[in-house]
């Protein structure tokens, strides 16, 4: 089975989720505090079970939500 990943909406360009039910930051460069460029390596977001549901929490800006998977 061949893995596609596809954007998520509202986070295009910041994380994708797979055929297979994962989820991924996108490799991308961002400016550090102190102005420094740096680049954010892409990697596999980890997920939790709540009650029941799998969670997973994505950052967009200075917010962050919980989605289900």
């Amino acid at each position: 089975m061949n893995e596609n990943w596809y954007d998520i909406i509202g986070y295009e360009g910041l994380y994708q989720y797979s055929n297979i039910g994962l989820i991924r930051s996108t490799e991308r460069i961002y400016i550090h505090r102190f102005g420094v460029k740096a680049t954010l390596k892409s990697k596999i977001i980890k997920q939790h079970y709540i009650n029941g549901y799998l969670l997973t929490t994505l950052t967009k800006g200075n917010k962050r939500k919980h989605i289900c998977v």
